[in-house]
């Protein structure tokens, strides 16, 4: 998928090339300087535009990339009929001139018109590596931000955006320059989708949905602590406030001048359930059950800022920071709360592998605390012969009504010779796979059991339970390999997640592996239901 989107790429970019270099180098410039406009009014009015529009709900997640790549093709569209109604002919020039020149100028055309696509395509929700591309992304050992290994063959996000920022403070220079207040814009287009779901959680929040609190700066220890409130329209689909590390950026004030601003990204944060760092991929900030509001404080390294921070960027939303407060760094250690400075998300009982997990597995179908009539909605779930789960997912509530014995889809599909082994892999548990594991095997690791004559098994699917409702996921079939492919799970351990392990009979499992990371040992024996 990587290489046809580098091939669409090429292909756009030589096409429009080689379309303004038969139509003439006078042509080709015209249209590059309508490109150039279209490309200045589409990011003059883009967030603005986007903050009138919010409205909460589902389509915000698409309107960033819509509404950038909407702006500019209209815009194109009208100065190119504006243009063509104004110069009236052409230039003649020699053929050989056209060719030679024209290419190149019809190539820039290009490289900025698949820019702005590609930049636009970045800022509309969809997975996180779409076609395999993000060309920045948080580290899955570390957390941090860091270069993707692949790239586009032309890098033309990359092109347009610093082509554009350049342009801001230079010749179409501002109070507000792109270059001050939306940095790098290309990296941002990769960074807003590293969420939680593989890239399908929220990307967008309304303006009045956060507010900064307080701002602090410790000189000594060159640290930065921000205060800030999620109102309850924050959270994702109207569930759970889940912001990663790669969403949220403290952006450097710049007085003037053609310097990049420098731009922070977040080490840890504390809110009331605690202090946590963002050092692996799956801690997310996360909004607490039952809560209509949630406070937290971000830590940010200092860098070479010196204190001089102006804008809080959270899912695209730019909140200006207009007061500043030095503090010593006891003020910085009390915001992190007794004994924060040795404190991680990693819970104590998952630093130590390879411990007994008989506690955490269960060898049985039963999907409670799933309770689902045949003439109940289910969703894509499809149901065996003798109406049982078979494949398919679905989101049920917590609490369900009764539901009739004669009507009851009683249990998860086995097939003949096989068990079922439920795991539960919460975090803080025997066999929690998200702490050290994680940062040890990456998350495109396998999750394997591997019974006594050395068989493996992958997980067919899972059953994840929020406390608010219990998803069912089952994958017979294509099975779910990776970490990659499980629903994230908040530090505090709030959440169930169970996988479903299609075992075949009287075979007894004996360990569980992330990777070639053994994460417990067990003895658990596949024998056949006599029920």
């Amino acid at each position: 998928m990587f290489i046809l989107m580098n091939l669409f790429v090429v292909f756009g970019v030589g096409l429009i090339a080689y379309w303004w270099a038969n139509q003439g180098l006078f042509s080709a410039i015209l249209h590059l300087i309508c490109v150039i406009g279209a490309g200045v009014i589409a990011l003059a009015f883009w967030e603005p535009l986007m903050y009138l529009i919010l409205r909460g709900n589902g389509f915000d997640n698409y309107a960033w990339g819509f509404i950038l790549i909407i702006l500019f093709t209209v815009s194109l569209l009208l100065l190119r009929l504006t243009m063509d109604t104004v110069v009236g002919a052409n230039v003649k020039l020699p053929t050989w001139a056209n060719l030679v020149f024209g290419a190149p100028v019809g190539a820039a055309a290009g490289i900025l018109t698949m820019g702005m696509f590609v930049i636009g395509a970045g800022f509309i929700q969809s997975v996180k590596a779409p076609f395999g591309y993000s060309p920045v992304h948080r580290s899955a050992r570390t957390g941090n931000i860091e270069a993707e290994g692949k790239k586009l063959w032309i890098p033309v996000d990359m092109l347009t955006s610093e082509f554009f920022s350049w342009l801001s403070v230079t010749s179409l220079q501002t109070s507000t320059p792109m270059r001050h207040v939306q940095p790098e814009l290309w990296k941002q287009a990769s960074l807003v989708r590293d969420t939680y779901n593989k890239g399908l959680a929220q990307l967008s929040l309304l303006p009045k949905a956060a507010k900064v609190q307080n701002v602090f700066y410790c000189p000594d220890t060159n640290q930065y602590a921000i205060a800030v409130s999620f109102e309850a329209k924050a959270r994702d689909f109207g569930s759970m406030l889940s912001l990663s590390r790669a969403q949220i950026r403290l952006i450097e004030e710049m007085k003037g001048g053609t310097d990049k601003p420098e731009v922070l990204y977040p080490d840890s944060w504390r809110q009331s359930t605690g202090y946590y760092q963002y050092d692996d991929v799956s801690h997310y900030l996360t909004s607490e059950s039952g809560q209509q509001s949630s406070d937290a404080v971000l830590f940010f390294p200092g860098g070479n800022t010196g204190g001089n921070v102006k804008y809080l960027q959270i899912r695209n939303t730019r909140y200006r920071i207009n007061r500043i407060e030095d503090v010593s760094p006891s003020r910085i250690e009390s915001l992190k709360g007794s004994g924060s400075s040795s404190r991680s998300t990693i819970p104590e009982s998952t630093v130590s592998l390879g411990g007994n997990i008989d506690s955490v597995l269960r060898l049985s179908a039963d999907p409670r605390p799933i309770r689902a009539g045949r003439n109940m909605g289910i969703g894509t779930l499809v149901l065996s012969e003798d109406f049982k789960f078979y494949s398919g997912e679905h989101t049920f509530p917590s609490r369900t009504d009764r539901v009739s014995s004669k009507l009851a889809i009683d249990g998860l599909y086995e097939l003949p010779g096989t068990r079922i082994i439920q795991l539960t892999v919460t975090r803080g548990g025997p066999a929690d796979l998200y702490g050290i594991a994680l940062i040890q095997a990456g998350e495109n690791a396998d999750i394997i059991l591997i019974d006594s004559q050395d068989r493996q098994y992958w997980p067919m699917g899972y059953i994840h339970e929020t406390g608010e409702d219990v998803k069912l996921f089952l994958a017979p079939t294509e099975y779910v390999k990776t970490i990659a492919q499980l629903p994230m799970l908040p530090s505090s351990g709030t959440h169930t997640l169970r996988l479903l392990f299609v075992v075949t009979e009287n075979a007894t499992v004996t360990r569980l592996q992330l990777g070639t990371i053994t994460i417990g040992t067990c003895n658990m024996k596949a024998v056949p239901d006599t029920g």
